[in-house]
């Protein structure tokens, strides 16, 4: 049989589909592919705090899932990822829920941002042992300045606490000087610290003096301590013992 050979010119396209698929979109699922990105890469995927507050609000999430997100965006924030968009979400969770790690984390932040009021609740039920040294000063530092916190046990602790620890602010001693009792040793570091800042309070040199006297000291401290009392205003009690 014969066969009949045609050519033809002809040429080969790719094959384009135009379709509305787009990667916006407010799935669910869509949220959690994005969040697992954040979870592995959260120093590449800054400032993303409400795609991430939009995923733990998911209904369908489990309890342990929900859990382990709200534990990663506090230490999102405490690591400043969040570029200072700084609000009270976090706040929001239950602290009681969260582990002690984070507990600390979400105080060290409120100190950090100069939350003092907000953060001293948490303080007082969960403790400020802690509490980074540093921040634990700044927080002592601003509360002294408030009327309300004038003879609250905790403060006076905190602030004694932060002394051992080299803080040395003026207005912290003084509240010591006023009222933290303690033995005459730790008193009397207290009365060299105030000498050194030239701070001018007899409060503290009277309670060491007080404190010298009941014990029985005669130590020829007590003497230079008596020297500098004198200087201020007194007592006559003191005068005369």
């Amino acid at each position: 049989k014969g066969r009949f050979i045609w050519e033809s010119d002809y040429q080969i396209k790719h094959l384009k589909i135009e379709a509305p698929i787009t990667k916006k979109g407010s799935s669910n699922l869509t949220k959690l592919v994005e969040t697992e990105k954040i979870l592995e890469h959260p120093n590449m995927y800054k400032g993303k705090v409400q795609e991430l507050k939009e995923t733990v609000e998911i209904p369908e999430l489990s309890k342990q899932y929900r859990n382990s997100l709200k534990e990663f965006i506090v230490d999102y924030y405490y690591k400043g990822y969040d570029l200072g968009e700084m609000d009270i979400y976090i706040m929001q969770f239950n602290l009681a829920e969260l582990s002690k790690v984070s507990r600390k984390k979400i105080m060290e932040i409120l100190i950090e941002r100069n939350l003092m009021e907000m953060v001293y609740p948490h303080i007082a039920k969960y403790g400020y042992e802690s509490i980074k040294v540093s921040l634990l000063e700044k927080l002592c530092v601003e509360l002294v300045k408030e009327p309300e916190f004038d003879k609250n046990e905790i403060l006076i602790e905190m602030c004694a606490e932060s002394f051992r620890n080299g803080c040395r602010d003026e207005n912290v001693l003084k509240f010591l000087g006023k009222y933290y009792d303690s033995g005459s040793l730790e008193l009397y570091q207290m009365f060299l610290a105030v000498q050194s800042r030239n701070i001018n309070d007899n409060t503290l040199a009277e309670k060491l003096l007080v404190q010298l006297i009941f014990e029985g000291s005669v130590d020829k401290s007590i003497y230079e301590i008596y020297e500098e009392y004198i200087k201020g205003p007194t007592s006559s009690v003191i005068r005369r013992a």
